[in-house]
This record gives structure tokens, sequence and C-alpha cells, in this order.
């Protein structure tokens, strides 16, 4: 036997928050950040890039271990 779920508009909405929360929060370490100006025009080594993928512990061959710059250079980038 099979259920089926339906969901209002609403109910999608929220869950819809309840996952960018678990993104900016657990992934980017909170929505805003504050930095000095040294940083933000020379950069910072930040360890995010392990929570995407951390490529030194990934199964290269079944293509898990993408390598992401942990270096980050807003100035440059933007």
């Amino acid at each position: 036997m099979t259920a089926q779920y339906e969901m209002t508009e609403a109910q999608v909405l929220g869950m819809y928050d309840v996952f960018t929360y678990m993104v900016q929060d657990y992934l980017f370490l909170g929505t805003t950040g504050t930095y000095p100006v040294s940083s933000i025009i020379q950069g910072w080594y930040s360890e995010m890039s392990l929570r995407v993928s951390d490529y030194s512990n990934a199964a290269f061959l079944k293509g898990d271990a993408i390598y992401l710059e942990p270096w980050v250079t807003p100035v440059l980038t933007n």
C-alpha cells in the first residue's frame, strides 16, 4: 500500500524556509558576518568548502572528491 502526501502552498513555502535556514546556518555559518576591510580585500581561509565536499576523505573514483577553493576573496570575485 502506498501513501500519498499532499501539501498546501503554505506548507511547501514553510518547508522551503526551513531548508533555506539550514543552508544559511549550517553551510554558510550564519546569514551575516563581520569582517575587517583587510580580509575583504586580501581574502581569508574558510573551512566552508569542507562542509560542501571534504575532498581529502571523499571517494575519488566515485566522483565525490570535488575540490573547492577554501580561500575567499570577495573583492576579486565580485
